[in-house]
C-alpha cells in the first residue's frame, strides 16, 4: 500500500533523482503548502468556535467550514511532503556536486524520512479534527449571505483548478510527486465546488443540501485517515535514501474523484498500478462476470419477495393492505404476505401512551407537531423546567381563557383571564376497528386532541365564573372533561381512547401574579387580624369568667366563714347559758375575773375578795401573762 508502483516509471535514471528538475517548483510547493495550511487551520478553528468571525459566519455555516478546512489541510499534507522531499534531494545533489561525482557519500533519508511522515500525519490529523469540529457544531440556520458565499467558493475553485491542471501536466522528470499531488488537489477542488453549490442552495430555501456538506466531510475524513495510516506505517519501515524516497502523502481514495464514474478498464488499470494485480487474466472474474446477471436477478427477486416479510414488535400491529384494500389487522410477531407493492403493511401502535399538552401555541420549527419535548433528566440532576409548577413563571404548555367574574358594585358579570395547564393521555384503541379508524380517519391525532380539548375548555370556562373555576373539585372536573372528550372522539370515529386528563394548574395569568399575591396577602392579613381579635376576645372573656368565679367563690367563703362564726358564737352562748344555769355564782365570778384580766392586762395583780367563803384564806394560783412592753 505504501509502495506505489507508478512511482517507478516516474523516477529519473540519473543519480541525483531529478533533483535539478524539481528545483524550480520547490518554492511553489512551499508557498502554496503554507497558504493551504493557514487556510485549513483558520477554517477548522472557525468550525470549532461555531462560526468564527462575523463576516465568515454570514457567508458559511460551521458545517461547511470543517470540511473545507480539512480539504485544504489534506492538500497541504501532500504539498509539504513533496517540498520536504525536494529539499532533501537538493541537499543530496549539492553534496554530490561539492564532493565530486566519484566521491563516496553515504546516502541518508534526512528530511525525506520521518520529518515528511510526521508533517503529513500531523496535517492529516488536523484535517480529521476540522471535519469532526464541523460535525459537532450546533445546527444553525442557513447563512444570511449564502449566495455570496457560494459565489466566493466557486471563484476560489478556479486557482485550485489551475494548480491541479498544472501539476497534472508536469512530466515526471520535472517533479516526481506531480501525479500524487495532482490527485490530492482534487480534494479541495471538489470541496469548494460542492460546498459552494450547497451553500447557495441552502440560501434559496431547501434543507437537503446540508447532506452534501456532510458527504464532503466524510470523503475528506477518509482521505485524511488514509494519509495518517500511511504516515504511521512509514515510521515502522526502513527509510530510503533521499534520491530514491517517495512521498508518503498519496491517496488511492483521491484517485476516485473524477468527473465520471470509473469503468471496469479504469478500475483494472488502477488495481494493476496500485497493487500489481492484473484482473483481465483471472478466469474467476470472467466466470463472475458471466454469472453476475443471473445472480443479480435472483438476488433482486429474493429481496423483492422478502419485502412481504414483516416483524412486528410487542408494541406494534399492522394493517395488511392487499392491492390497496385493507384485509386484516396483524398482531405482534413475524408475518409473511404478498411483497410490495402488491401487499403493504401499515404499522399502527399497540398500547403506546401519548401525553399531549392542551395549548393554543402554534408549533414552531423546533417542535414536531406542537409537542413540547422535555429534556431528559436523571435522578440526581436538577429538576427540568417542565417540572416547575410555580404559576408566576411562564410555561409553554399553558393556554389563556376568559372566565366570567362578578363585577364589584353593579352586580353585573365581567370577564377575567385565567391560565390552564392540562395534559391529555391517550392511546389508539386495542380493537381492530379502532386501529383501522386511527389509520384511515385521523391524520394528526395530537392536533385533533388539542383542538377538541381547547374547544371543550373554552365552553367550560364560558359557562362558569372565576370563583367556581378556582374552587372546582379537580377529580370531578377531570372525570367530566374526560367523558366529554371521549364522546367527541367516538362521535368522529377516530379510534382514540382518552386514558387520563391531568390538571397541572388552573390559575390567573402570570402578569397578575404580583397583584394576586397582594390580594392574597391582604386577605391573609385580614384573616390574621380577625383571628387576633377573636383570640383577644376569648382571652378577655375567660379573664372575666375567672374574675366572676373568684368573686363568687370569695363571697361563698365569706358567708360560710360568717355562718361558722355565728354557729361558734351560738355554741359558746349555749355553753355559757348552760354553765350559768348550773352554777350562776362561779360563772359570774369567772366572767368578772376575765373582764378584770382584760381590763388590767398591763399589771400583775393579786386579788383578794372578801366575799370568798370559808375560814381559811384562798390563793389564786392562775398564771397571768405578762403585759406587753
Amino acid at each position: 500500500m505504501l509502495n506505489d508502483s507508478s512511482g517507478d516509471k516516474d523516477r529519473a535514471g540519473d543519480g541525483n533523482g531529478g533533483a535539478d528538475g524539481a528545483e524550480p517548483w520547490l518554492s511553489l510547493l512551499v508557498w502554496v503548502g503554507a497558504l493551504f495550511t493557514l487556510l485549513g487551520a483558520a477554517l477548522g478553528l472557525a468550525a470549532y468556535q461555531g462560526g468564527g468571525p462575523a463576516v465568515l459566519a454570514a457567508a458559511l455555516s460551521p458545517e461547511a467550514d470543517g470540511p473545507l478546512g480539512g480539504a485544504f489541510l489534506v492538500a497541504a499534507a501532500g504539498l509539504v511532503a513533496a517540498a520536504l522531499l525536494g529539499l532533501a534531494r537538493q541537499k543530496r545533489a549539492a553534496a554530490l556536486a561539492e564532493a565530486g561525482p566519484e566521491a563516496d557519500i553515504p546516502g541518508g533519508a534526512g528530511l525525506a524520512g520521518w520529518p515528511q511522515a510526521l508533517a503529513s500525519g500531523a496535517l492529516a490529523l488536523l484535517a480529521a479534527l476540522a471535519v469532526i469540529a464541523g460535525w459537532r457544531a450546533a445546527p444553525a440556520s442557513p447563512p444570511a449571505a449564502g449566495l455570496f458565499g457560494g459565489g466566493i467558493l466557486a471563484l476560489a475553485a478556479f486557482p485550485v483548478l489551475v494548480l491541479e491542471r498544472l501539476l497534472a501536466g508536469l512530466p515526471a522528470h520535472a517533479l516526481r510527486e506531480a501525479e500524487s499531488l495532482h490527485w490530492l488537489q482534487r480534494v479541495p477542488l471538489a470541496a469548494l465546488l460542492l460546498i459552494g453549490g450547497s451553500t447557495a442552495l441552502q440560501a434559496l430555501g431547501p434543507g437537503w443540501p446540508v447532506w452534501v456538506e456532510r458527504g464532503v466531510g466524510a470523503l475528506v475524513l477518509l482521505v485524511a485517515a488514509e494519509l495518517a495510516v500511511r504516515a504511521l506505517a512509514m515510521l515502522f519501515l526502513p527509510f530510503a535514501a533521499a534520491e530514491h524516497a517517495q512521498s508518503v502523502a498519496r491517496s488511492a481514495l483521491a484517485r476516485l474523484i473524477q468527473p465520471r464514474l470509473p469503468g471496469p478498464a479504469a478500475i483494472g488499470g488502477a488495481m494493476e498500478a496500485q497493487f500489481g494485480i492484473d484482473l483481465t487474466r483471472s478466469w474467476a472474474l470472467g466466470f463472475i462476470w458471466q454469472a453476475a446477471p443471473a445472480v443479480a436477478l435472483g438476488t433482486a427477486l429474493l429481496g423483492w419477495g422478502l419485502s412481504g416479510l414483516v416483524a412486528l414488535q410487542l408494541n406494534e400491529r399492522a394493517i395488511y393492505e392487499r392491492l390497496g384494500a385493507p384485509v386484516e389487522v396483524l398482531g405482534p410477531g413475524l408475518h409473511l404476505r404478498l411483497p410490495w407493492p402488491l401487499g403493504v403493511m401499515r404499522r399502527i401502535e399497540r398500547g403506546t401512551l401519548h401525553d399531549v399538552p392542551v395549548t393554543l401555541t402554534i408549533p414552531g420549527p423546533s417542535a414536531t407537531d406542537g409537542t413540547i419535548a422535555a429534556p431528559p433528566a436523571t435522578a440526581e440532576a436538577p429538576a427540568p423546567p417542565s417540572a416547575d409548577r410555580l404559576w408566576d413563571q411562564v410555561h409553554p404548555s399553558e393556554a389563556t381563557y376568559l372566565v366570567a367574574s362578578p363585577a364589584a358594585g353593579n352586580g353585573r358579570l365581567g370577564f377575567q383571564a385565567i391560565v390552564a395547564d392540562l395534559r391529555v393521555v391517550y392511546r389508539i384503541g386495542l380493537g381492530d376497528d379502532a386501529a383501522r379508524a386511527a389509520a384511515y380517519r385521523v391524520e394528526a391525532p395530537e392536533r385533533l386532541l388539542r383542538g377538541l380539548s381547547g374547544r371543550l375548555l373554552a365552553r367550560y370556562f364560558a359557562a362558569h365564573t372565576l370563583p367556581a373555576v378556582l374552587g372546582e373539585n379537580r377529580a370531578g372536573f377531570t372525570a367530566e372533561f374526560r367523558a366529554a372528550l371521549q364522546a367527541e372522539l367516538d362521535a368522529l370515529g377516530t379510534g382514540l381512547e382518552v386514558m387520563a386528563v391531568i390538571v397541572e394548574a388552573i390559575h390567573p395569568p402570570q402578569a397578575a401574579a404580583g397583584a394576586y399575591h397582594a390580594v392574597q396577602a391582604a386577605e391573609i392579613k385580614a384573616r390574621l387580624v380577625v383571628a387576633e381579635e377573636h383570640g383577644g376576645l376569648a382571652k378577655r372573656l375567660e379573664a372575666a369568667r375567672t374574675e366572676a368565679v373568684t368573686t363568687e367563690d370569695e363571697a361563698e367563703a365569706a358567708a360560710a366563714e360568717r355562718t361558722g362564726e355565728a354557729h361558734a358564737e351560738q355554741t359558746l352562748f349555749a355553753a355559757d347559758r348552760t354553765a350559768w344555769s348550773a352554777a350562776p355564782a362561779p360563772f359570774l365570778l369567772d366572767r368578772r375575773l376575765q373582764r378584770l384580766q382584760t381590763a388590767l392586762g398591763r399589771a400583775r395583780l393579786l386579788l383578794l375578795d372578801h366575799r370568798l367563803a370559808g375560814a381559811s384564806p384562798t390563793l389564786d394560783l392562775r398564771d397571768y401573762p405578762a403585759p406587753a412592753p
